[in-house]
Order: structure tokens, then sequence, then C-alpha cells
């Protein structure tokens, strides 16, 4: 494909990546042209795969040989990449990958900073990487498609409590960081509906930190939280948890906060209507000024969802349609922080009950009567008891076509 004509195709995608999330689009631009030769690749034409993205895609998966560097040695391996239906759809799955915590210094970054981040995060082997992509950029004159703002929506970072091997409580059957994550994927849900970028400071089971001793780990990944949040434009920042306590009895949520101000007040006056409608506790705003994970540049709010410990509060955290209803409040209240007007989730209408079909006549009922009259004078000669029967069938066959009932059963 002709260079200008690579560029147009895709530039609108990348620039509007850019205004969502901060991921430069001349960086967008400039791997798709690297990694594809202008879109001419093999995993571009048959897997519309942009960027060398590998695992399973949303049209599956393809299969062939392609270079990696071990040691600064060039070398050819099979590998699985994923399989996309548009251009368009691998763009947007490429800037979900570098949402991740480890590409934190390519978003919001200039493009030249970008090119050398995205590399040392290990986005790619090639130790040229970095200067490829600077070529492009210059020589294409790239960087004019970043200009204007970084972000146009607002950017929430949800923080899903501790990870392995720090779980969290524990209780009933179930671990806090579980509960916590899956919580966090259903607030999101709902954030993203309102057009909010929503980002995890975690997106799997396991802590940010990799050390060993447990007290290091957990120390290493709030650090490493607190960083991923102050290193974005955040509007918001959200730590979702469940409370534990001794007492099997001790029930019911709590916001806490470094401080409280109208956001904070916002979100848990949308979380207590949640709580009054299921007779729930509410253990109030608290303020908690020791709690690391609450010390982030944005406004922050750290939120104990019921009592793991409780066996009452546990099943209803094991609840989907609770979890549900809970993820929507949280997510009204957090929009009402940071300016955003809250649209309740349309319910799916009831389906009303199909009438029944009306059978349509195959024979009008004065033919069929003729028909009938025909075999029961049959049926009055015949002196063969399965030939009798035979009419019999076939008058109550003519009587149904007519929309009649049968008389023999």
């Amino acid at each position: 494909m002709e260079p200008q004509a690579f560029i147009s195709k895709i530039k609108d995608t990348a620039i509007e990546e850019n205004k969502k999330v901060g991921i430069p689009a001349s960086l967008t631009i400039a791997q798709a042209i690297l990694e594809t030769g202008w879109g001419e690749s093999e995993l571009a034409k048959k897997a519309n795969n942009l960027f060398g993205l590998k695992g399973t895609g949303p049209a599956g998966t393809y299969e062939k040989e392609s270079p990696e560097y071990q040691n600064g040695k060039k070398t050819m391996e099979k590998s699985i990449f994923c399989k996309y239906n548009t251009w368009d759809e691998c763009i947007e799955s490429r800037t979900e990958r570098l949402l991740n915590v480890e590409y934190a210094k390519v978003i919001g970054a200039d493009w030249r900073t970008a090119c050398t981040e995205v590399w040392k995060a290990g986005y790619a082997t090639d130790p040229k990487y970095p200067s490829k992509l600077i070529d492009i950029i210059q020589r294409y004159e790239l960087y004019q498609y970043d200009k204007g703002e970084y972000r146009m929506s607002k950017l929430v970072v949800i923080d899903p409590g501790h990870g392995l091997p720090d779980p969290g409580a524990c209780g009933n059957g179930l671990q806090e960081h579980e509960r916590a994550f899956a919580l966090a994927q259903l607030v999101k849900n709902v954030l993203s509906r309102h057009g909010v970028t929503v980002l995890f400071t975690r997106n799997g089971e396991r802590s940010l930190s990799s050390a060993t001793n447990l007290k290091t780990n957990k120390n290493e990944d709030l650090a490493a939280r607190q960083r991923f949040s102050n290193s974005k434009a955040t509007d918001f920042f959200l730590s979702l948890h469940m409370n534990a306590s001794d007492d099997p009895a001790s029930n019911g949520y709590e916001t806490l906060c470094y401080s409280q101000n109208g956001q904070i007040e916002a979100l848990h006056v949308a979380i207590k209507a949640f709580l009054q409608r299921h007779g729930l506790k509410d253990r109030g705003i608290k303020i908690r000024t020791d709690l690391a994970v609450l010390k982030v540049k944005a406004k922050a709010a750290l939120l104990e969802c019921f009592f793991i410990s409780n066996p009452k509060e546990a099943a209803l955290m094991k609840d989907a349609a609770f979890l549900l209803e809970l993820a929507e409040a949280i997510g009204q209240g957090v929009l009402t922080a940071i300016g955003i007007a809250y649209v309740p989730m349309k319910k799916p209408e009831t389906p009303q009950p199909t009438p029944p079909k009306e059978e349509k006549k195959l024979m009008k009922t004065e033919d069929a009567n003729k028909i009938i009259r025909v075999l029961q004078d049959r049926w009055n000669a015949s002196t063969c008891q399965d030939e009798k029967k035979e009419m019999g069938r076939l008058a109550d066959e003519v009587r149904v076509a007519a929309g009649m009932k049968k008389v023999n059963g």
C-alpha cells in the first residue's frame, strides 16, 4: 500500500486513541508501519494484525514464524498471533494492552520518549526498535497527528485490593483479592458505558511486586499502585476491598478516605441508597490518613464492601445479581463525583406472551363434508374392519385439514 494511503486509513483511529488515553498517535502509526511494511505483511492481510499482537483475538488465531531477538541474536520462532475482524479493532486491542501497568510511562509521554519506553517495557525484543520508530516518525512527520489535547474523557483508576501472594481477608469460601477484582470489572463496565476511561492497577490475580518476602511484596505493591495512579491524569482513584472481623456478626459497608469532600460524599450517598434498599448497615465515611493506598494525587476512596467473615454478607458477595447492582451503585457514585450525569442501565423489556397462531385451513368446510360423506358411504359398504379403520382415519385427516375436530380418536 502507498505510504499516504496507509497513513490515511489508520490515522483517525490512532488520533482517537490518543485523545482517549494519551498514547501518541505517531507511535501507533509508526508501529503499524514498522510491523506490517505499510500493510503488506502476512499478518496484516490474513489476520488484520498490525502490531504483531500474540494470543487469541476476536476472530481467533493465526500461526506463523516471526523473528525474535535473544541476547542480540535474531532467531525465527513459530508463534500464535491474534486475529482481528478489522484494522480498527486491532488498534483498539493494542491500546488495551498498553494500558497495563508495565507501559505506564508510555501514556501521556511525548512521541520520542514513548518510542523508547514501549521497547523498555518489553513490547519488542529488537534492540533497534526505538530508533526505527523514531526514524519513521521523523521521515513521515507523523508527530503532526499528536497535536491537541491528549485526553477528552475522564480517567478513573480502579484498584482491586490485594493480589497474590497476599489474598487479603479470607472467609466463607471467599478470598478478598478475587471478589475485589470481580467487582472492579463490573464497576468498569458502568463507567465505560458513560464514556469514562478506566485503568486497573492490577490486571490479574497477582500483586505488582515479584518479591518473595510477603512484607516486602506488599510494600512494593502499594508503592507501585501509587506510582501508577500518579503517572496518569487521574480524575478519581477507587480502591475496592472487603472487610473482616473475628466476630462473625460484624457487618456493613464503609467508605474510607484521606480527607472528606463533596466528591467522597457524592460517592457515599449513591451507595447508601443501595444499602437502604437491601436493608444493609451503613458504617459511614471514615477518615484514614494511615492508609498508603489513599496517598495518591487524585481524590481517592477505599470501599470496604461488607464483611467476608459474615456468612450472610459473604453469600451476598457471591451472588451475581447483587454484585451487579452494587457495581451500578458504586459507578453512579463515582460518576457524580467526577461530574458526569448517571444514566441507569435499561432493563430488558419483559417479553409479552405470543398469542397462539390460528391454524390455517387447508380445505373449506363444505368441501371437507363432501369428501367425508363419500368416505362414510365407502365405510358403510365395507365388510373389512381394516378398511373401515382406514376410512375413519382418512375422514379425520380431512376434518383436520378443514379445522374440525377428529371423531375417531
